[in-house]
Order: structure tokens, then sequence, then C-alpha cells
């Protein structure tokens, strides 16, 4: 499997702990608004109606545009924990992801923990810390790890089980005094990760909402030079083959000046990809560079479901006068897909964005001694037009196949049952007529009816949720 797929497997976890949660399905041990409160801080998630089945929205967009034969399905417990805690090169947690899948981990043992969630054992955050880098593991490299608890620049396990048992002792409900209070109490956490500051939002564009996800880090380890050195886009795949699949070159540059880019990233290179085409402004002034990216005019071979893929990556030195010493790196990403719901496509921005990826490159920019093309100023040829539409392209998505019959079968589930309550309220009335019926039986058939009137409304709305945001594939 991949990290990505793993980590992005928690937040569908949490999400299916919160909705059972917020339906009455499961009696938790510990107050439900603070198990609410605690999930929305750390991965933004309320398990709200409007959220359901974003996460098998995703899976199946993801197989829509896989390159094998393979369906990309979700993964197992077993493949998810290996996953977080692999010793491999190129499969272990970078600090963006380490981030992502600790606070994943302290919400889902939480559940755990009070009787909510998917899981019963409260056993996910050691195992994440202790996989999770170590202060200086950019400078110490990247080589292969004999264990999680011999890792010199991992946590490593004996540390991670005392740090989780303290956390989950505490019980912090909320995102800054988590963090901060994560690397006091464990001192060995890298910078990298806990110094991450990830935001997601909505944002109204054209009548339609975006997702824009932003984050800030800081990396003491990593200097500006060697960052500048890579960070031309025809790089990142030479370096960063975990997500960047491929970064082509498309000549010659728009008629504004801008480079041009058929981006091709992936949660799993060896299974999905998604293709872009994107155009990049770069430029260096104020002791920083910048790279602005915006959606290519030319899309041909490219999602025509995407209409909208923009942002910015910034990166200064944390001091000025030291630029060997540290960079600050600043993203955000928007994106619009057509037909998706917000949540489901939040949570891709996130992967699968920029904003989730820009630091973790860094890791690996790091290390990185082969060639590389160096970076390049953008140059003004001649200012762009504004962009004066104020609607989108209608675009006519490629529904599953099996969407009809779903629908069909849990539309007609949910008539049996109405039929089935007027048939059962039919002799309930006859059977109290009969005997004759006072003011308190009245009073009772009317609470029947109300009950039954909710419970129609509830189950419409989850039918229809449940089926225009359909379950995950299967192989």
């Amino acid at each position: 499997m991949a990290i990505r797929q793993s980590v992005l497997a928690l937040y569908g976890a949490i999400s299916e702990g919160l909705d059972a949660l917020n339906r009455g399905l499961t009696t938790p041990s510990e107050d439900p608004e603070d198990l609410r409160t605690v999930a929305a801080e750390l991965t933004g998630l309320t398990g709200s109606a409007g959220e359901r089945g974003w996460y098998g929205e995703l899976l199946r967009y993801f197989d829509q545009n896989r390159i094998g034969d393979d369906r990309v399905t979700p993964p197992t417990w077993d493949d998810i924990i290996g996953d977080l805690t692999s010793t491999e090169e190129d499969q272990r947690l970078t600090p963006m992801w380490a981030h992502r899948a600790i606070g994943a981990a302290y919400v889902l043992d939480r559940l755990a923990e009070a009787g909510a969630g998917p899981r019963e054992n409260a056993d996910l955050l050691a195992l994440v810390i202790a996989a999770a880098p170590a202060e200086g593991a950019g400078q110490r490299g990247v080589g292969r790890l004999r264990s999680l608890r011999a890792a010199p620049d991992r946590v490593g396990l004996d540390r991670a089980t005392e740090i989780a048992a303290s956390m989950l002792q505490t019980r912090i409900n909320h995102r800054v005094p988590f963090w901060e209070q994560l690397q006091a109490k464990s001192g060995t956490l890298a910078t990298a990760v806990t110094s991450i500051r990830s935001t997601s939002r909505l944002r109204k564009v054209k009548r339609e909402y975006c997702s824009v996800v932003s984050t800030t880090a800081e990396w003491p380890d990593i200097s500006y030079a060697k960052l500048k050195s890579v960070i031309e886009p025809t790089n990142w795949s030479s370096f960063y083959k975990q997500f960047f699949c491929a970064m082509q070159a498309v000549t010659p540059d728009d008629a504004f000046g801008w480079s041009r880019i058929r981006e091709s990233v992936s949660g799993d290179c060896d299974r999905y990809r998604l293709d872009t085409a994107l155009k990049f402004w770069k430029e260096e002034r104020s002791g920083g560079l910048f790279l602005n990216y915006d959606m290519d005019a030319d899309r041909t071979g490219t999602d025509p479901l995407v209409l909208v893929d923009n942002g910015y990556i910034g990166i200064r030195p944390i001091d000025p006068a030291k630029p060997d010493k540290g960079v600050k790196v600043r993203t955000s990403k928007q994106l619009l897909i057509s037909g998706m719901s917000a949540t489901a496509m939040t949570k891709l921005a996130e992967t699968l964005g920029w904003a989730g990826n820009a630091t973790d490159m860094f890791y690996y920019a790091a290390q990185y001694k082969g060639p590389s093309t160096q970076f390049a100023k953008s140059q003004i040829l001649k200012p762009p037009q504004p962009d004066t539409s104020t609607t989108w392209p209608v675009v006519v998505p490629c529904l599953p196949p099996d969407l009809r019959g779903e629908y069909a079968s849990d539309a007609t589930e949910w008539l049996k049952k109405r039929f089935d309550f007027a048939n059962d309220f039919s002799q309930e009335f006859a059977e109290r007529w009969k005997d004759g019926l006072d003011l308190a039986e009245i009073d009772e058939l009317n609470d029947m009816i109300t009950a039954e009137v909710k419970t129609a409304g509830k189950e419409a709305l989850d039918t229809a949720t449940d089926n225009f945001r359909p379950k995950a594939p299967t192989p």
C-alpha cells in the first residue's frame, strides 16, 4: 500500500465512528461532545450527514483513474498499521504525514477508549509516534532502519508508549495545546512535525464552493540554498517519486510567461494517477522565493471534472541573517472538482495537494544529490486578461454503473418500511377502536405517527446521501 492511502483510511475510520456516535448507534463512556470537539480540531471531521460517504467517494475517484486492472479499494487495518510503521526507506512517515497520522491516531484512540470507534484497542497513537521523525532526522538522512525501537532518526517505541499514555490520560481536545503539549512531553519529535499548521476551509468562487487548504511549517535543518537548487518543478519527480509520479515540461511557455507542466500525482503511483495541466509563475524577491500555479489553458488528456486547481508555495529563511539555518514554508491550494462533495474535495486537497506534500518534498530534497534543473524566474511577456466569467462550465460526470441499482434497492426498502408501519398502525388503531379510545390512547397514537414521520425523513436523507456519495469500490 502507501502512506497517503493509509492515513486517508484513518480519516475514513474517524468519520465512521463519528457517524455512529451522532446517530446514537454507540453509547460512549466519554462525553460525546468532547469526542466531536477533538475530532473537529485535529482532523476537521464532525461526522455530520453532509460528510457521510466522502471516503468511498474518493476511492471511487481514484479507481476511475487507475492505471492497471487492480481496483483501488480500502486498505485493511493490517495494511494500515504496516504502512504507518514501515521501516522501508521510501515508505516511512515523513513530517506532514506523521503530523496527520498522529492527530488521526489520537482521535481514534479516544474513540476506542470511549467504546465508540471502529477499533477496540487504543494502540495506534503509540505506534505512530514511534515511527515519526525525531529532531534532526533531516540532517541524518533517510537510510534504511532496523526497527522502530532502534531507529536513530525516529522517536522509538519505548518513548512513544510513554508519550501516548500521557496524552490519552490528559485528554486535550484542542489543536494548538495538543501539539504544544506533545512537543513538551516528547522532547524528541521533529520540529517539522509539531510546527505544521494546516487549515481547511471553503471559499465561494463563481457560485461554487472551492476547498482551500493552507499550511505553514519550519525546517531548522534544511538550508535555503539547497531548496532553491531543486525547487524547479521539473525536478520534483526525480527526488520525490512517492507523490510526483511524473513532472513533464511542456513547451513553449504560455503567452504571459508562465512555464507549463503536465503533472501526474498519486497516493500510490503503481495503482492510479491524477493528471493535471498546470502552469507556474516563479519569482525570488525580499529574501525569499515563491511559486504560483494555476491550470493551463490546454488541458488535453487531463481530468475534465477538475475545474479549479491553483495555489502557491513560499519559502524563506527562518532567520534572514542565517539562510543556512532553516527555512519557513507556506503553501496554499484551492480545488474544485465538478460533482464532488465538499468533504471529499477537502480531503483530496489535503492528501494529494501541494498543501499536504510540499513540506515533505523538502525532506527528500535535502538529501538529493542527483542532477537538477536550476530555478529560473519567470519573465513577464504581457499581462494576462482578467477572468470575467461568472459560472463554471457544466461537466457531465461518469456515474458509477451500479448507482441506479443501489438507489432503486434502497428506495424500495424505504417504501416497504413505510407500508409495514401503515399496516401495523392500522391494526393497532382497529384493536383500540374496538375497545374504545380514550384521550391517553389518542396521544399515544399521535406519538407513534410523529416518531414514524421523523424516522422516515431521516432514513430518506440517509438513503439519498448513501447513494449519491457511493460506497468504496470492491475488488
